[in-house]
């Protein structure tokens, strides 16, 4: 006689997500001991991280995590091996390491070059409108080339 219980589709998704928040927020003092060490002893916690991962994802012993990631995702290797490789690798970044966003990179300014014999027409061209400044004479150039569109 088995003994399951059936989990609809919603619940088991708000589950994930809830777990996922709770996880990541215990996380965040080791991701601080993290950036806080030198670089061996993040390697020593990476490490550490990917062997516990295996043991727990395979349901491995250490000795059997240890020659799965000595093994590495090369040809020959188990796809089931491969995935818990990605997840564990995929879960150290997310929790431990929290990659920073980025921030917005302003708009590239164009730079239009512009050859001397078309400065020196659009310089005469402007020259027909009246203004105090070139701003207010662009404006009423291209006020009349919107007007011939």
């Amino acid at each position: 006689m088995t003994n399951s219980t059936t989990l609809d589709f919603n619940t088991f998704a708000f589950n994930i997500g809830e777990h996922t928040r709770l996880t990541r927020d215990a996380s965040k003092p080791l991701s601080a001991s993290y950036h806080k060490g030198t670089p061996e002893q993040q390697k020593d916690l990476r490490t550490r991280w990917m062997l516990n991962h295996l043991r727990g994802a395979l349901k491995v012993n250490a000795k059997v995590a240890e020659r799965i990631l000595s093994e590495g995702k090369g040809a020959g290797v188990k796809p089931d091996h491969i995935k818990a490789i990605d997840k564990a690798s995929s879960d150290f970044r997310y929790h431990i390491v929290r990659p920073e966003a980025k921030p917005a990179q302003p708009a590239k300014v164009k730079h239009n070059r512009v050859s001397v014999a078309h400065r020196e027409a659009a310089m005469t061209f402007l020259g027909e409108f009246e203004g105090e400044t070139l701003a207010e004479q662009i404006k009423q150039a291209v006020a009349l080339l919107n007007a011939l569109k």
